[in-house]
Parts: structure tokens; C-alpha cells; sequence
């Protein structure tokens, strides 16, 4: 029984729930009408390879389930910690679209 909304939302969460476990290289969170991906990594050459990567696993997952990204929706966001002060932006494609950082 539902009290109040639309029953869609739950819908989709069971029509996404196996993303995680097709995204390798990164740690998926789902929500109710988004995805967020997190990518960590040790230096700045694994995180290149992962953010090339991990892309492609999405836009697989997501083209053989006949599901479309809102490329104009997307952001990315880059942390650090205070020891390493090193602010990373690397550069993010998809499908030929750059992804801006917030």
C-alpha cells in the first residue's frame, strides 16, 4: 500500500538495484531518482585510469538496460584531505560531454 506519492520511485529502485554490482572500479549510492558515484584512489595516475574507466562501465550498464544519462544534470565534485592539499580536478568525459566540478 502506498500513502502518498507515486509507487515509480520504488519502481525504479528495483530496476537499478544490480548497477553496484556492475560498476567495479568505484563505490555506487542509489537514491530514489539519482545515482552518485565515488571514486577514490591512492594517486593522481589510479585516479585517471578509474575516472576514464568507470564511465564506461555506467554507460554499458545503462545502454543494455535501454536507460538514457542526463549528461546536462551531472557534476562532479573533488575531495581531499587537509594532509594533502592537493586539489585534483581531472578532466571527465561522457559520450563526448565534458562533466563539470561544482
Amino acid at each position: 500500500m502506498y500513502l502518498r506519492g507515486s509507487p515509480w520511485p520504488n519502481f525504479i529502485l528495483l530496476y537499478i538495484n544490480d548497477l553496484p554490482i556492475n560498476i567495479q572500479r568505484a563505490e555506487t549510492m542509489l537514491f530514489v531518482d539519482d545515482a552518485d558515484i565515488l571514486i577514490e584512489a591512492a594517486n593522481e595516475g589510479i585516479l585517471n585510469h578509474k575516472i576514464n574507466r568507470v564511465p564506461k562501465e555506467f554507460l554499458i550498464w545503462f545502454d543494455g538496460n535501454g536507460l538514457v544519462i542526463d549528461l546536462k544534470r551531472n557534476t562532479a565534485v573533488s575531495f581531499y584531505t587537509w594532509q594533502n592539499r592537493s586539489f585534483l580536478e581531472p578532466q571527465i568525459i561522457i559520450k563526448d560531454e565534458n562533466i563539470n566540478y561544482k
